[in-house]
């Protein structure tokens, strides 16, 4: 049986490497440093959840999200910052504010990927 393959997309390089190593425990972990890594991705391997941060240095996250939702796949956003995640509450996509407990990032992926 294949695992769950997860997209993560986070340019913080200490937070990416953490997050893979817990994340390879259940998922297939596909790691992306930068917008174009992510949708060079999600245009030629199955991903059945992106885990996203919404800040990538230097670039757009948004355009990540609205090609992994044109492919039906379903985000969970990251940030620490309180004005976005007020704004991402309100959005379809799930969301964990930064910093975020590994169970509930466990939690909150699988939830997602239920939604599917």
């Amino acid at each position: 049986m294949l695992r769950p393959r997860v997209l993560l997309v986070e340019n913080e390089v200490t937070i990416s490497d953490i997050l893979c190593e817990v994340l390879s425990e259940t998922y297939e972990v596909v790691c992306a440093s930068k917008a174009d890594e992510a949708l060079s991705v999600l245009a030629c391997q199955r991903i059945d959840v992106v885990l996203l941060d919404y800040y990538l240095i230097g670039e757009n996250a948004q355009g990540v999200a609205e090609r992994a939702s044109e492919a039906e796949v379903p985000i969970v956003w990251m940030s620490g910052d309180p004005d976005i995640i007020d704004t991402l509450v309100r959005s379809s996509h799930f969301m964990m504010a930064k910093p975020f407990g590994i169970q509930q990032m466990l939690d909150t992926l699988a939830k997602a990927r239920r939604c599917r």
